[in-house]
């Protein structure tokens, strides 16, 4: 639907009651999303043009609006509140309020979000930038050295740098993990009411109130043209996802593009009837968007012809080196959050490393010169990107020939990435292992442990796997990943990474991963890594120990079958015995062990009538397979003796894991009636090892505190006699066994969160 007076609109929206602030779209380009000075946010379809839901709830004029990079959420900010909304619901999740703000100077004037998604970034024209983590409002970092109110905020493509622009008629650019003031451009003249950067991060745009344009070197801070001869303020300033043209929007009217390279003005759109305040395009570059301060938004059809390139290198680059990190390639989730790549870009890149040509499959000893001949005829100093993309190879393949070209002398230099990769590669060879020893683990800034149990959700066995992430320095911990890099092959993760926004000091957090079995026996280890940025910024990683999971997971559905089929089925499969020894009376232990037999699955048996004496009970269970159709029996024998209660515990199946996996999965669950004897004897010499790896005795004790913490009370007498000399370490273990029980052994060998 073309406009009769003006070609160029593809279509006007209206539905504002004021002017029009501000204009951003989803990461897809399905949606139009615009703030006002009517204190609501407009919901457009951007292809119908259809306005699909308005948002109230702001007090006063809506300044600025973000999206997140999954297209998920909306941010939007006026006065001195900042809130959050679901896009595709409508509904508010989220509404910070900053006090300390002075509306009498104007309140929040713009907001952004981190490639990650995880934390926003405020400007406000009190001449302060706020960090904030998104989900949970709390503020993350201030940064303070502007003279007057802060206009615009952008942020550099990986996300490493902020750029704010001000009233002061300066552009800052400020280091994101450390707050620090990283360089200040000056040369406008008046205030600076917008800021971009190429996507390359290599040149910054402004637009001001001076009525110019500059363009700005990131990495020198040298002005390297400005862009004159406007009528009014410059509003708003874009650039193309090619970086080839620069587009602004002017109160004069007007929409603007700009070619970057000459300063000189494309094209030039005229259909508002009064000044411009926000542009905007496409992710796929067909449409520009403006909103003016006539409350409408003008849909423009953009017809230039982007000058494309061969391929992004620098893109190519991140993807290498996260390969080369991870020893996988990204996911399509960490493309778009991570590495802020559009869809189209997420699929292109992927399938360049993905499908190698077939005659360049593989790279043999023999074959290996014979194509280093063939590639230097073509390619004079082939760089990775090319032997990948040109001729097919892998990420491997291609990084085995640049070294064979380099170590044969065939080139002096492999360029751009293979030696950015070489220089990290190095790093990685050369730097030592991670140390998980419990020593090394008491001098980190966080500290992890891990533990998990078996659940029933209707017919389907989960096992819930817990993480316990605790700051033990005295700063703010930020920006913590925990990332399961090794499942059972038996179970299916709901999730495999879990974030957690900051930790304050002495606080913790225990998220849980929901792992789905799909097989009745599960055996491996899950193993997996947490990362955090510390109070220097530094990325650390922590490789939490592995944790053994190989019990008959209750994939076993139970069936009630008479006693006569019961010893008809286990008559002759195989079977194995566990014996404990308890201090709980009979009949308080048969409810317990009735309870844990029918927790696993079980179908309970009958009670044996004739077998049931005072001194004397059996309990017997059946499971039928669900999956591998092999059943499980299971007879427990109680005895009462002088001092307490024994029992003697026998599985029954065809397949020996089952049954050697169900006495290991009782023998864990049974811990809590075991008698001290038994836990003595059980435990005594895992704690021992623990102890064993911290060496000094004070080591022990900060070790002992951090674990026990009110606990450590009931024990430090015994501990006084340890450290004295009077008894031995072994006779140490026993007594706090003794007087705390299995809660010690919980604490200190780390099983449980």
């Amino acid at each position: 639907m073309l406009n009769k007076d003006n070609s160029d609109i593809y279509r006007r929206l209206k539905g504002h009651n004021d002017e029009i602030n501000t204009l951003t779209i989803s990461p897809e380009g399905k949606y139009i999303i615009s703030g006002s000075e009517d204190k609501t946010i407009k919901i457009w379809d951007t292809e119908s043009g259809r306005l699909i839901k308005t948002l109230k709830g702001h007090k006063d004029a809506v300044k600025s609006v973000a999206i997140s990079p999954d297209g998920r959420y909306i941010v939007s900010v006026s006065d001195k509140t900042i809130k959050i909304w679901n896009l595709f619901s409508g509904i508010l999740i989220n509404s910070i309020i900053i006090p300390e703000i002075q509306l009498v100077i104007g309140g929040l004037s713009s907001i952004i979000m981190t490639p990650d998604g995880e934390y926003l970034i405020s400007g406000s024209w009190d001449k302060t930038l706020e960090i904030r983590a998104l989900k949970s409002g709390m503020k993350v970092n201030s940064l303070v050295g502007h003279q007057d109110g802060i206009s615009s905020v952008a942020l550099t493509p990986e996300g490493k740098y902020i750029i704010s622009g001000s009233g002061d008629k300066t552009i800052k650019i400020w280091d994101f993990k450390t707050g620090l003031l990283y360089n200040s451009l000056e040369g406008h003249k008046d205030c600076v009411s917008s800021v971009a950067l190429t996507p390359d991060g290599k040149y910054i745009i402004s637009g001001s109130w001076d009525r110019t344009i500059k363009i700005w070197d990131f990495e020198t801070g040298k002005m390297i043209n400005s862009l004159e001869g406007h009528k009014d303020v410059v509003s708003s300033v874009i650039i193309t996802s090619g970086g080839n043209y620069i587009i602004s929007g002017f109160w004069d009217k007007t929409v603007k593009v700009w070619d970057f390279k000459t300063g000189e003005i494309i094209k030039s759109f005229q259909g508002h009837r009064l000044g411009v305040n926000s542009v905007a395009l496409t992710p796929d570059g067909k449409y520009l968007l403006s909103a003016a301060q006539d409350k409408t938004i003008i849909i423009w059809n953009l017809d230039i012809k982007e000058e494309q390139k061969d391929e992004n290198t620098e893109k190519i680059i991140k993807i290498l080196e996260f390969q080369l990190e991870n020893d996988r390639l990204p996911t399509k989730m960490e493309l778009l959050k991570e590495f802020s790549f559009s869809f189209e870009e997420i699929e292109h890149y992927l399938d360049i490393l993905k499908k190698p040509i077939k005659k360049w499959k593989s790279i043999s000893i023999t074959n290996i010169k014979q194509k280093a001949e063939k590639i230097l005829k073509e390619l004079e100093k082939p760089n990775l990107l090319e032997l990948m993309v040109k001729f097919g190879l892998s990420f491997q393949e291609a990084r085995s020939m640049g070294k064979f070209l380099i170590d044969n002398g065939w080139i002096e230099d492999f360029p751009l990435v293979y030696k950015k990769i070489r220089k990290k590669q190095e790093l990685i060879t050369t730097s030592e292992p991670e140390n998980i020893a419990l020593k090394s683990r008491l001098k980190k800034e966080v500290m992890v442990f891990r533990g998990g149990d078996w659940k029933i959700e209707g017919k389907q066995s989960v096992f819930y796997f817990k993480i316990k992430v605790k700051n033990l320095s005295n700063f703010i911990i930020s920006n913590i990943r925990i990332f399961l890099t090794s499942i059972p092959n038996g179970l299916l993760a709901k999730s495999d990474k879990h974030v957690i926004n900051l930790l304050r000091p002495g606080t913790f957090e225990s998220p849980t991963f929901k792992l789905i079995a799909k097989e009745s026996c599960v055996g491996d280890f899950i193993e997996g890594v947490v990362t955090y940025l510390d109070p220097n910024g530094n990325l650390k990683t922590i490789k939490f120990e592995p944790f053994e999971i190989k019990y008959v997971c209750n994939l076993l559905v139970p069936k009630k079958i008479s006693l006569e089929e019961f010893d008809e089925k286990v008559e002759f499969i195989e079977e194995d015995k566990l014996i404990i020894n308890s201090n709980l009376d009979i009949n308080e232990l048969e409810s317990k062990i009735r309870n844990i037999v029918e927790q696993c699955n079980f179908a309970l048996l009958e009670k044996m009538k004739d077998v049931e004496r005072e001194n004397f009970r059996k309990i017997q269970g059946f499971a039928q397979g669900l999956y591998d159709k092999q059943d499980v029996g299971l007879s427990i024998v109680l005895k009462k003796v002088e001092d307490g209660t024994n029992l003697a515990i026998k599985a029954m199946s065809f397949r020996t894991e089952k049954i050697t996996d169900l006495l290991k999965d009782f023998s864990v669950k049974l811990d809590d009636i075991k008698s001290d004897t038994e836990l003595i004897k059980e435990y005594t010499s895992q704690i021992e090892e623990i102890f064993d790896k911290l060496e000094k005795l004070d080591e022990i004790e900060i070790y002992l505190k951090e674990h026990l913490a009110s606990d450590w009370e009931k024990i430090k007498d015994a501990w006084k006699e340890y450290k004295s000399g009077k008894i031995q370490r072994k006779d140490f273990i026993k007594k706090c066994i003794k007087i705390l029980g299995k809660l010690f052994i919980k604490k200190i060998l780390g099983r449980f969160i």
